[in-house]
């Protein structure tokens, strides 16, 4: 029997359901799909958007080549003064995604990050308004139709001077098409003119591609010509922001080579092409990349002589044979640009400070097990070398559950007989339903007049260990459960420094047991 009577009320929904995503009808032409992904009682933003990552992925990833998306945020608010519910929407901004952008990495900066700021932001404008419900995440992917590649146009000078590139001098908006054919039959003079390469126009077939062309038919255009392959780079500025084919654009900001399209198998017969928005519109133009070590070289290493690239990740070595070596493993994997970080990020710091606090309860569990011989045998399986001849029959279980801040909560349980498992299970249901309460059962502030005089003459967070500026809201942070003062932290970080709901469930040798359980 146990030692202790507990309620038997369970838990009426549970937190961790599986998420679906749900299709939506558009009426914006350029809109591919609508996606609503409802939430099952998550209470914390930044978990839910993570839990969506998934269903994100699988949705959006296989769309295009180029989008752009938006995403916004379904909040459910309560003023504590009148009682009424306000919706409130956080969204994204819509960015660019390419195929070759790491997918979480993006969804991470340019979703959770930017939707979880703008949440942090409103509440710390003292809104006086009450989180009640996260009611869904709304995904909008777009067509990039800004990628649309036309006519000849000057190139930046930057990249002029590094005749690494060669322009074919086209009036007409099928400038992908030449820059194919002066990479697939070359000529030793005015590589630029066009007349060169009119004699070959009809080598290639773009039957059903249309110009200006967009880069989600460089797939087709593989498939209509097996044996030729074809890479397409762009350049951004650190800002984000793309170079333009102009001459007047600022020369000294840094930048970086971009892969927009890399084909899933490199042939014999394979252009790389450079890709530059046009001045002051939403046409592209392409450019025959004559050498891309010399391109590329002089913006990632200060080393003179010739390295050789990794056309997928743009890796770059000093040796051929290392290139090599490096191509097997990143054959294998998706094309992703690799990034360094820089001096400003290149060193990790701690941040997630509400991880510094104790766990409110724990819960410490033990089985004991009887061996029961085996009336008839089982079959064993043929690759097994060994026969069962007793089978692991739970007949009593223990478990202590510790409270950290009060320890009228910390008890001791335990039970004998053959349905201890289901004690165990309905119990720690019950168990489950007093901590919510506790949870639910927040203390108010006390302080004394030595915790007062600490306040004012704090002179950093006790969270971050960071000094106060003048410009910095200092707040006041306590323990929701006992009420006492902690010390002077910042706003922001007050607001982040929650207290952890889980509960961990820890048994001895469960691994093993749960093979006979």
């Amino acid at each position: 029997m146990a030692t202790s009577a507990l309620p038997q009320k369970r838990r009426s929904e549970e937190a961790d359901v599986e998420l679906e995503w749900t299709d939506k009808q558009s009426a914006f032409r350029k809109l591919i799909c609508t996606g609503e992904i409802y939430n099952h009682n998550i209470q914390d933003p930044q978990l839910f958007l993570e839990r969506c990552f998934p269903l994100f992925k699988t949705n959006v990833e296989t769309k295009h080549q180029a989008l752009k998306i938006s995403c916004f945020l379904l909040y459910i608010f309560l003023s504590p003064i009148s009682a009424e519910e306000k919706e409130i929407y956080i969204s994204s901004k819509n960015k660019e995604f390419f195929i070759s952008d790491g997918i979480y990495a993006w969804y991470t900066e340019h979703v959770v990050e930017a939707i979880t700021k703008k949440f942090d932001s409103f509440q710390e404008r003292d809104s006086g308004l009450a989180l009640k419900e996260i009611v869904k995440l709304c995904v909008n992917p777009n067509v990039n139709k800004g990628f649309r590649v036309g006519r000849n146009h000057e190139l930046p000078d930057v990249i002029r001077d590094k005749r690494a590139v060669v322009s074919i001098h086209s009036s007409d908006n099928e400038c992908c098409k030449w820059a194919v054919l002066c990479a697939l039959y070359p000529v030793k003079q005015s590589r630029y003119k066009l007349s060169n390469y009119k004699k070959f126009e009809n080598e290639l077939n773009f039957t059903g591609i249309p110009f200006p062309i967009e880069f989600k038919y460089l797939t087709q255009f593989e498939r209509q010509h097996p044996g030729i392959s074809v890479n397409v780079y762009g350049i951004q500025y650190d800002n984000g922001d793309w170079m333009v084919a102009r001459k007047n654009i600022t020369q000294n900001k840094e930048f970086k080579f971009v892969p927009i399209h890399i084909s899933k198998q490199r042939y014999n017969r394979h252009p790389n092409l450079l890709v530059f928005q046009t001045d002051f519109s939403n046409i592209y133009h392409f450019y025959f990349i004559t050498n891309l070590s010399r391109l590329m070289r002089s913006s990632l290493t200060s080393h003179k002589q010739s390295i050789h690239f990794c056309e997928r990740c743009l890796c770059f070595f000093y040796t051929e044979d290392k290139l090599k070596v490096h191509f097997e493993d990143c054959i294998k994997f998706r094309a992703l640009r690799t990034v360094m970080p820089s001096k400003e990020t290149k060193t990790i710091q701690f941040e997630n400070y509400c991880n510094n606090e104790k766990l409110p309860f724990v819960i410490y569990g033990d089985i004991e097990c009887m061996l029961q011989p085996f009336t008839t045998f089982p079959q064993s399986s043929e690759r097994s070398h060994s026969e069962p001849v007793h089978v692991h029959m739970p007949y009593s279980v223990a478990m202590y559950v510790h409270c950290t801040h009060d320890e009228k909560y910390s008890n001791f349980y335990f039970y004998r007989g053959l349905d201890c498992m289901k004690w165990f299970t309905d119990n720690l249901n019950a168990i489950s339903d007093n901590m919510l309460q506790y949870f639910k059962n927040k203390k108010q502030l006390q302080m004394n007049d030595q915790d007062k005089e600490f306040f004012e003459n704090a002179k950093t967070c006790h969270i971050c260990k960071k000094h106060f500026l003048t410009t910095d809201v200092r707040v006041k942070d306590h323990c929701h459960f006992t009420g006492k003062f902690r010390g002077a932290a910042h706003q922001s970080c007050n607001l982040n420094y929650k207290p952890s709901m889980i509960v961990p469930v820890i048994f001895h040798n469960l691994t093993m047991m749960l093979t006979f359980l």
